[in-house]
């Protein structure tokens, strides 16, 4: 799928909700793109779905903070998910930093266990 819709749907996403002006508009840009419209149809159901269910979860958590909520920690990670996949340095320099802090913490564990 083009990485153009892939971007569209992960912004409807984002908002907590996919509307049928969202669903229509990654549509129409889907049909431009020449991409299969059942198949686009599909994948944004089942993120709306996935929406639902977690709305759903949502309604029998509850939070030590009264102003968070969980789907705005769902919010927040699809927006973090589309901002790593939007800058493909970012991606690559946090598995960097992830690597480094493993070795990092695999020295201390050695260096301790001597």
């Amino acid at each position: 799928m083009n990485t153009e819709i892939e971007k569209l749907i992960s912004l409807a996403v984002a908002t907590g909700e996919i509307t049928e002006k969202s669903k229509a508009t990654i549509l129409r840009k889907a049909e431009s793109l020449g991409e299969n419209l059942d198949e686009v149809a599909m994948i944004i159901d089942g993120e709306n779905a996935l929406l639902k269910s977690s709305q759903n979860i949502n309604q029998n958590y509850s939070s030590n903070n009264p102003f968070e909520t969980k789907t705005e920690k769902i919010n927040f990670v699809y927006a973090f998910k589309m901002f790593i996949n939007n800058y493909p340095i970012v991606k690559y320099s946090l598995i960097f930093f992830l690597v480094c802090l493993g070795f990092f913490l695999f020295s201390v564990l050695v260096t301790l266990c001597i």
